[in-house]
């Protein structure tokens, strides 16, 4: 397992029509969004991204998991790697859209919902 840097284009290539299936949000250009990318054996198994809102406020993005590699600690991992990464730069606020797939690990992290529907608004204030 590694996890890196992707670009926005080989994000949308492997896994938009997938993402959108499943009610993630993705833009065919997007380049304010810093992605992660899983790879396992060489192959791009998941994904997780985030963007700089403002000076003190990060929107945690895009994260998804190939079907086939899920319920095995992947989106976890991507979920440690990119809080590492967005943590280093002392946001106040860290806020994010989610489906009802994700909703469980951003609430045990602290997250609070402020609208729960189909797609839940969350924030977390640091």
């Amino acid at each position: 397992m590694k996890i890196a840097a992707v670009e926005h284009n080989l994000v949308y290539k492997h896994f938009a029509r997938a993402m959108k299936s499943e009610s993630v949000a993705i833009q065919k250009i997007d380049t304010k969004t810093k992605y992660l990318g899983l790879f396992l054996d060489g192959e791009l198994i998941g994904v997780t991204g985030w963007q700089n809102i403002g000076e003190k406020h990060i929107r945690y993005k895009t994260s998804y998991v190939i079907p086939r590699f899920r319920k095995m600690g992947f989106y976890k991992h991507l979920w440690i790697s990119r809080e590492n990464l967005t943590l280093q730069q002392n946001p106040e606020v860290i806020s994010a859209y989610c489906t009802r797939m994700s909703i469980g690990q951003f609430l045990k992290n602290g997250f609070k919902t402020e609208r729960k529907q189909e797609i839940s608004y969350l924030k977390k204030h640091l």
